[in-house]
């Protein structure tokens, strides 16, 4: 076997298909190392490929886990201490803080991650405005 990552997903099919032919290789052989070799590729090549998938938008997260929580605008507002903010976070005419992360983070288990990402307070604006036919001014 060649000594190169894995570059495309046929050299990745490839190789999980030669790794389930060496199933359970016998300890200190040539495929024992192959294996582990396999193994290797395999997960370096999903953790590239798992880097190159976008994070999804911040406040998109923050609505579906409120969704999927059964809760309301006034939930966040309670765990922000502002019913404003949790306002204009959710219609995208504020950003959120640091403090807004860490709790959001904590309280309902997103990823801060998720959350640090920086975005545009001018986006649903503009999506309204595609959605309408109308182009917004830039």
């Amino acid at each position: 076997m060649k000594a190169q990552l894995l570059k495309s997903e046929i050299e990745y099919k490839h190789a999980l298909n030669r790794l389930l032919e060496l199933d359970n290789p016998e300890p200190g052989s040539d495929k024992a190392d192959e294996f582990e070799f396999l193994l290797f590729l395999i997960e370096n090549y999903e953790q590239r490929k798992i880097r190159e998938i976008p994070l999804p938008h911040p406040i998109a997260i923050i609505k579906d886990r409120m969704e999927n929580l059964g809760l309301k605008s006034a939930d966040l507002a309670k765990l922000i201490g502002s019913k404003s903010h949790a306002s204009e976070i959710l219609n995208l005419k504020r950003t959120l803080s640091l403090n807004h992360i860490r709790l959001i983070s904590s309280e309902w288990n997103i990823p801060a991650r998720i959350l640090v990402q920086e975005y545009s307070i001018e986006e649903k604006s503009k999506i309204r405005s595609r959605s309408r036919g109308i182009r917004s001014k830039a």
